[in-house]
């Protein structure tokens, strides 16, 4: 019931929110953002555009501290995945938890991962718990700032980025086979997958 409610108040807090079956386009151009970091620092998402001949590119720039000093740095992002989640949503806390095996073998070949948290209603500190360990830059968006520009109605919403900065595939859910779905578009993108033993399958229904 707690669940609903929740459900319920992301669509009050979204009155332009598009229908459940659209996401980010396929085939467009990442929807841009920057969002504070529960460590406290920033991540931003963009798309350098190409000068003549030359193609564009992902940009993906982390600012943290570093020994005291606040450094940003251009992450070496092959591949780039943005997870809009909501920590009271059972579907997101499956998505995570199934993901996170995958994308920390794939993030030894370039894959970055961005965990957006929307609206963090249960504080940062759950947010925290829910997250230790898992190999994502867990993000902020308090006021659902990138909830038009990603077409979020429902979570969690999963999309795929390729080194140029163009979306490749986007779901909404936790469904079965959504695990092998995304692994066999990050071997096409960042080369062979992670022999399917080691990884569990995702049935996303416990």
């Amino acid at each position: 019931m707690v669940g609903m409610r929740k459900a319920g108040a992301l669509a009050l807090f979204l009155p332009f929110a598009v229908p459940a079956t659209a996401q980010p386009p396929e085939g467009r151009p990442v929807p841009p953002f920057s969002l504070p970091t529960l460590d406290g620092g920033t991540v931003s998402v963009k798309v350098q555009r190409g000068k003549g001949t030359k193609k564009s590119s992902l940009v993906v720039l982390l600012r943290k501290k570093e020994r005291g000093k606040w450094v940003e740095r251009r992450l070496k992002a092959k591949a780039l995945l943005v997870i809009h989640w909501a920590s009271w949503s059972p579907l997101s806390l499956r998505l995570l938890r199934r993901f996170a095996p995958m994308c920390e073998k794939f993030a030894k070949r370039g894959l970055v991962v961005v965990a957006i948290n929307l609206f963090a209603a249960e504080g940062e500190r759950k947010v925290g718990k829910l997250t230790k360990g898992m190999p994502y830059i867990v993000a902020l968006d308090v006021v659902g700032l990138t909830t038009r520009s990603y077409r979020v109605s429902e979570v969690p919403v999963t999309t795929l980025v390729d080194a140029r900065g163009i979306v490749r595939l986007t779901r909404t859910k936790c469904y079965p086979g959504i695990l092998d779905e995304f692994r066999k578009r990050l071997s096409d993108l960042l080369g062979p997958s992670p022999k399917a033993s080691s990884l569990r399958s995702s049935s996303c229904s416990q």
